[in-house]
């Protein structure tokens, strides 16, 4: 089997990377040691996202922060 890519991990990282290469036109593998993919670190994922910070939004941390926050929320990756 020949592939121009190869992704070890079939977690949420690794079926991430997979999925977006998966618009070119690559041939991929994807190797997980377990039965099915999201079974190691991933499967303990609540999927809940916090802020983690409520520092001053006036130092240059708060801002990136108030920007990250605000992509996430506008490009539906929080949802």
């Amino acid at each position: 089997m020949k592939a121009d890519v190869v992704i070890v991990g079939g977690g949420v990282i690794g079926t991430a990377i997979a999925r977006e290469l998966s618009k070119f036109n690559l041939n991929i593998i994807l190797i997980e040691k377990e039965d099915d993919v999201a079974m190691g670190t991933s499967k303990g994922n609540s999927g809940i996202i916090h802020a983690g910070y409520n520092g001053d939004f006036k130092t240059l941390k708060g801002e990136l922060k108030k920007v990250n926050t605000s992509y996430l929320i506008n490009s539906g990756g929080i949802w």
